[in-house]
């Protein structure tokens, strides 16, 4: 099973969590026939299994393998985000 969840640590009001929510949503519908799916993670209690990551990470986390990676860039830029995709997914 090769299945992956996109995942963003809820930002709160923020402009920069709208943003962040955004570019989420977009990529929701960008990633519709990929083995991705996108989530908002309001329970910051449920981070805590990924080494207490800051409130605005976004995470490609793979289930099955119980390995995640952190994404590093700008969270509410579409083609980063994209390009963060793609490397783990399709490599």
């Amino acid at each position: 099973d090769s299945n992956f969840c996109l995942l963003l640590l809820s930002a709160g009001d923020t402009d920069a969590g709208k943003a962040a929510m955004r570019t989420m949503a977009t990529m929701a519908q960008r990633l519709s026939r990929d083995p991705v799916k996108v989530f908002y993670l309001r329970d910051l209690s449920f981070a805590q299994a990924f080494g207490r990551p800051a409130v605005g990470t976004v995470l490609l986390y793979r289930p099955k393998r119980r390995r995640y990676k952190v994404f590093e860039g700008d969270s509410s830029s579409v083609e980063e985000l994209a390009a963060f995709v793609d490397s783990a997914v399709g490599g």
